[in-house]
């Protein structure tokens, strides 16, 4: 990857790489500010460096400098509670983290929570129009070092929901990576010149897309502020974007805002959606706002790099009577097999889709039970090769294009963030002293779910649930705190014995 990325930002060094709230940076700008703060990390011991903060230029220097240094970057959200950034700080074993100067506070409160101590702090960046970069070292620590030892070699380490209550570490790896830039920047390629959209927050696996995709191609990524997170539309036109990278609930939004009329956005040449069902009238909204460009429906989880299957809006296997663009066929040297009882189904029957090939990463950090259970083998497999189960629920058209037809189990995609209701209700559970609780996603739009509400059996008062939400704030990231919590006399189960989520659906209003 470091050869890749040097060659890259050398070919254009006098052309605009970011786009921030507070101007433009040239790649000749944020290569030399990485450099500098990659010599900083020679010295420390082996591990991942963490990437403390939001959308802040520390951010994407630092990411730039531990690639640069042959370490693995850990984007951690300054938005999430520090105890769930300590587990993930601790789980993947950074050897320092890198931050922005005002995020100093937070910094500390992490380290407390992981209960490190904080061997050294001092900024590593010299003068850039990028702002100071400081690094924070923690201190000796066996359990730190023995993970950090086995994660250095990763590209970059993400977080997704867990159903134990713990957040999974996923490693992915150079080569992970490499494979997938390599159909990405062949397939929705930027150009000099063209501009794309950086849309996702760093913790979410799309980012790296918009990363590295623009970067490569010698583009420039452009990073929104403010209110043009939700409703993009203005930054579309006076950013003059040309690759568009979004969950489909963004474009939703501006649907519901009337923002979607014909040729609203003429400069887009690529628009691509994933991390959530993406539905056909909407997409079909989509297409006649951005009439020059290609609108593609992605799929993949953070596992398997990405994404893995994509299928271009408007072309054969489309389907427009169903409600759901299709999620398409897999990406060149990869396989996907529908599978029932670990076996795979007759032609045109539905089963959980499996993924195989050269994206499918090794596997969860220390947690070797959750590895067997999800990445495994299939006995109709003769090369038997390794593969990756999803828990999607999926049929094959006649001419093989994957159509998504839900999930196998609790794990839901709020505005493109998975979420595992168990790790949720985990939360209350003990938030509630124990009792009977279940959490469920609401309201759904169509094939989006928009939020979590959950409930707790017994008596309780808007007070009780209030008090309930803001324990819940200081262990879980913002969008798996559920919008309310309705108290019931008793929790409803099925037919099994089981708790019956769609009767207390049938409570909402």
């Amino acid at each position: 990857m470091r050869d890749l990325i040097s060659a890259a930002f050398q070919t254009h060094p006098h052309l605009p790489a970011l786009s921030l709230p507070q101007g433009e940076v040239s790649y000749h700008a944020l290569w030399e500010a990485a450099g500098q703060v990659a010599k900083s990390l020679q010295s420390l011991p082996p591990g991942p460096i963490g990437i403390l903060g939001g959308r802040e230029p520390a951010m994407y220097v630092g990411l730039l400098a531990a690639m640069l240094s042959g370490r693995a970057y850990v984007p951690l959200n300054a938005k999430f509670p520090p105890s769930r950034l300590a587990e993930m700080l601790r789980v993947a074993g950074c050897a320092g983290v890198l931050h922005d100067p005002a995020s100093q506070p937070l910094l500390e409160s992490l380290f407390a929570e992981a209960q490190l101590s904080l061997a050294d702090t001092r900024t590593v960046s010299g003068p850039s129009p990028l702002g100071d970069v400081t690094l924070s070292v923690p201190g000796a620590d066996a359990g730190l070092t023995k993970s950090g030892t086995e994660n250095e070699a990763f590209a970059y380490i993400l977080f997704t929901s867990g159903s134990t209550g713990k957040p999974k570490g996923i490693g992915i790896t150079p080569e992970n990576l490499q494979t997938y830039l390599a159909h990405a920047t062949a397939a929705y390629g930027v150009a000099p010149g063209d501009r794309a959209s950086q849309m996702f927050e760093l913790t979410f696996d799309l980012s790296v897309h918009d990363l590295f995709v623009t970067w490569l191609g010698g583009g420039c990524l452009c990073v929104p502020a403010g209110m043009d997170m939700m409703a993009p539309a203005r930054f579309i036109l006076t950013q003059r974007i040309t690759h568009w990278f979004s969950v489909p609930s963004t474009a939703s939004l501006l649907a519901r805002l009337r923002l979607l009329r014909e040729n609203a956005f003429p400069t887009l040449k690529q628009s691509l959606f994933c991390g959530e069902a993406l539905p056909t009238a909407l997409a079909q909204q989509w297409q006649a706002a951005a009439p020059h460009s290609q609108v593609w429906n992605l799929y993949g989880p953070t596992e398997a790099t990405i994404a893995i299957t994509a299928h271009q809006v408007g072309t054969a296997g489309d389907g427009e009577e169903r409600p759901v663009v299709p999620i398409g066929q897999p990406f060149p040297g990869h396989r996907t097999a529908l599978v029932v009882d670990g076996k795979p189904v007759a032609a045109g029957e539905a089963g959980e889709l499996w993924l195989s090939g050269p994206q499918v990463s090794p596997g969860y950090l220390a947690n070797e039970e959750k590895t067997r259970e999800a990445f495994v083998t299939l006995s109709a497999d003769p090369d038997d090769s390794r593969w990756y189960r999803t828990g999607d629920l999926v049929r094959a058209g006649e001419d093989g294009t994957l159509h998504y037809l839900g999930r196998l189990d609790s794990q839901i995609q709020v505005h493109g963030h998975r979420v595992e209701l168990g790790e949720v209700e985990t939360a209350l559970r003990s938030a509630a002293g124990g009792r009977s609780v279940a959490a469920i996603g609401w309201p759904r739009s169509g094939a989006t779910i928009e939020g979590i509400v959950a409930f707790a059996e017994g008596s309780g008062t808007p007070e009780d649930a209030q008090a309930l939400l803001a324990t819940l704030q200081t262990q879980l990231p913002a969008y798996m705190v559920p919008s309310r919590i309705v108290f019931v006399a008793t929790m409803p189960l099925n037919s099994n014995g089981k708790t019956d989520r769609n009767a207390l659906a049938l409570l909402l209003p």
